[in-house]
């Protein structure tokens, strides 16, 4: 009876709710079989707390629990963050109801490949701007004039919309030259190329048969189709100007076709996306032209080209597939044992998704089960801070994926920690944009001791760096209104940093990358003086350390129905790192380096350039290494972690404009060992408070104790 009431009361929320048809029958069902078995299968991991809506039996809410109904848990999961999803996939583990299944990512390779994008490009994205600037500049020309004497329409928010499809065409098209370099790469050492992006831009701007000297434009076509259909001018003269400005505009074309085209055209390239025309190049009066054709050639539809381009890539008679976020779920692209080819997979993402549930479907389809290879995972990036909006959010829901699957942030075979620094959208992200426009309001910084960075000196030279604070955020005033991130927006928009990160595109690329360079300075230095003050929580992670000792388990409850335990367990644990041991690391590192072919010149041991440790009396001193995963990459902006002597490995990565300010090289001689000794030994029992006498604090300290709370953790 419990639970035919408990399914009752769930049907009646769904209901009341936005559900979709499906979601509604599901919970009839379990309420019309009160006394059925159920089993949720599902083929795919969840991502999101709303993902458990349907699982009423699992007993998450309801009388007895903590929480009472769905809607009141998944307030408190979205409340909790990636480490309340963690908990809940934990306590399910305990109580048996729960176990996820994941293809092992161990042979699998995953590196984030910075795009270095060319003069030509760099120039026709900053005259783009400008002509976005000019719609932004007039919000009366987007008022749809009123009908039948009602109001007039606001039509901005189809301008954003606009906005933001055209500048992830832009960031696309940049792409193109290094990827078609990298397949080509591929190829001549016998793997074989799986490319992923997400729209295709449906074939547009003419009828089938129909010709061009050049090939379309998805980015112009956007800009285009808006000012057509949704631009208002006073004057229908300024109009006709405006259409005939952007008609001139020099703009990349459609990147899906201009990629096949490289590749070799349709007979090398496999294309699964959900399209039926596209165009190809031609030749028309014995020039190279481009033809629109149909890729359904009959009425059987895009789905069986799709599984007929499967069947050639798979044989190997294609060697380089490319599939769209409408070919995502169903196809196995893997080196299948069973098929013909057995290269190995490159999976390419040239387009980063709207939400980070796309990619890993993508990722899916070319590493699964049965496979006689792992794929290699390449995530192409541009230097554009506009393009960290997409980056931003695959990232905390790749995380959040691997939290709720494995209640392991880091286990979404997505290169750890190489991704999670792609993640900005969190408090310390929204606090470091509040100081920025406060301190554009301001004129200057607010809290002077932080001095100016030297990449804004480099970028605004003038008599000295506090002239160069002020010309720097007096023009990124004038950029960011211009590019309709105003202080009203801003405050308009709760804050959001999502909205600051579709603005900021608005921007020309060098200084666009200068203001997203200081915002993500401002978001580092928050964090790490909340680490210095001890404030700073990272959720669960890992306990790491030289000694980790298990000191006593001791029973707290017993669940009486599945008899899952909670329990309180208690470590011990030393996590510092001898001179000798770090001198050990640092050679690892650098073999391993030249074993890559890779010579690391910034890895070594750094003395802090003006902070002295009253408490141990000595210059802070640490060893400082390049992220294994970027010593092969090609991006320019290398991440590096931190080994002290006191606390060992660092769990966060930072960038080298924070190293160089902060930290400056030193050999490993006898005033280097002496400081680290003295930072080993000082710390072993002491925490890094001069005057604390609590036997609890870790700040700094060696040797800690943890006390875990394992097995059933809801309520929490």
């Amino acid at each position: 009876d419990k639970v035919e009431d408990d399914d009752k009361d769930d049907l009646e929320s769904w209901k009341k709710s936005n559900a979709t048809k499906s979601a509604t029958f599901v919970a009839s069902l379990q309420q019309q079989l009160p006394l059925g078995r159920i089993v949720y299968l599902s083929a795919t991991g969840a991502s999101d707390p709303k993902h458990f809506c349907n699982l009423s039996r699992l007993g998450l809410w309801g009388p007895g629990t903590s929480f009472k109904d769905q809607f009141d848990f998944i307030a408190d999961m979205h409340k909790g963050g990636i480490g309340a999803m963690e908990l809940v996939a934990m306590h399910m583990k305990a109580t048996g109801q729960y176990l996820a299944r994941s293809l092992s990512f161990k042979d699998a390779s995953f590196e984030i490949i910075e795009v270095k994008m060319t003069d030509e490009f760099k120039s026709m994205y900053d005259k783009s701007v400008k002509m976005w600037q000019k719609l932004v500049a007039n919000p009366e020309w987007w008022k749809r004039p009123a009908e039948n004497g009602g109001k007039p329409r606001n039509m901005m928010g189809l301008l954003w919309a606009a906005h933001l499809r055209f500048f992830g065409q832009m960031i696309m098209a940049a792409k193109i030259p290094e990827v078609v370099a990298l397949v080509q790469k591929s190829l001549a050492e016998g793997m074989c190329c799986v490319i992923g992006l997400q729209s295709t831009g449906e074939a547009a701007g003419g009828a089938v048969d129909d010709t061009s000297d050049e090939l379309f434009s998805n980015a112009g076509n956007a800009i285009l189709s808006l000012v057509e259909n949704y631009c208002f001018p006073d004057d229908e003269e300024d109009k006709e100007k405006l259409l005939e400005e952007i008609r001139n505009m020099a703009l990349p074309p459609n990147p899906l076709d201009q990629l096949i085209a490289l590749l070799g055209g349709p007979s090398k390239v496999a294309e699964m996306t959900g399209r039926t025309s596209r165009w190809v190049r031609a030749t028309r009066h014995g020039k190279d032209s481009w033809k629109l054709s149909r890729r359904v050639k009959d009425d059987r539809g895009e789905l069986t080209i799709n599984v007929e381009e499967r069947k050639a890539f798979q044989t190997g008679r294609k060697l380089v597939a490319i599939i769209s976020e409408a070919a995502s779920s169903g196809i196995s692209l893997q080196a299948d044992r069973r098929c013909g080819n057995q290269r190995r997979r490159v999976h390419i993402t040239l387009q980063l998704p709207w939400a980070s549930d796309q990619i890993v479907q993508q990722m899916g389809r070319s590493h699964r089960s049965n496979q006689s290879s792992a794929p290699v995972f390449k995530l192409m990036m541009t230097t554009i801070g506009g393009e960290w909006r997409f980056a931003s959010a695959v990232a905390r829901r790749l995380q959040a994926l691997g939290a709720l699957t494995q209640g392991d942030r880091r286990a979404s075979g997505t290169g750890g920690r190489s991704i999670q620094a792609y993640n900005i959208e969190h408090s310390y992200g929204m606090k470091a944009l509040k100081e920025f426009m406060e301190q554009i309001e301001y004129g200057g910084p607010l809290d002077n001791t932080k001095g100016t960075p030297d990449f804004i000196v480099e970028a605004f030279p003038a008599g000295n760096p506090n002239q160069s604070m002020r010309d720097f955020l007096c023009e990124a005033q004038q950029v960011l209104d211009a590019a309709g991130f105003t202080d009203v927006a801003y405050r308009k928009a709760g804050s959001k940093l999502k909205t600051f990160l579709n603005r900021v595109m608005g921007i020309t690329l060098e200084m666009q990358n200068t203001v997203f360079r200081y915002f993500m300075y401002l978001m580092a230095a928050r964090i790490d003086k909340d680490k210095s003050n001890g404030d700073y929580q990272e959720g669960i992670v890992d306990i790491s350390g030289s000694v980790i000792e298990l000191v006593r388990c001791q029973d707290l409850f017993e669940c009486p129905r599945t008899g899952a335990k909670t329990q309180r367990a208690l470590l011990r644990t030393d996590r510092g790192l001898s001179w000798d041991k770090a001198k050990e690391t640092l050679a690892e590192h650098l073999e391993y380096a030249k074993e890559h072919g890779v010579e690391d010149m910034e890895s070594g041991f750094y003395g802090s350039k003006d902070t002295w440790d009253n408490v141990a009396g000595c210059k802070p001193v640490m060893l400082i290494l390049q992220q294994r995963t970027q010593l092969t990459s090609k991006m320019r902006s290398k991440m590096y972690h931190v080994v002290r002597p006191n606390t060992g490995h660092s769990t966060q990565v930072f960038d080298w404009d924070h190293i160089s300010y902060n930290y400056k090289r030193s050999q490993p001689n006898a005033d280097m060992q002496k400081n680290w000794d003295q930072l080993f030994n000082f710390y072993e029992k002491k925490c890094g408070h001069k005057h604390c006498t609590a036997m609890a604090c870790s700040y700094k300290k060696r040797t800690t104790q943890h006390n875990l709370i394992i097995g059933l953790v809801l309520p929490f």
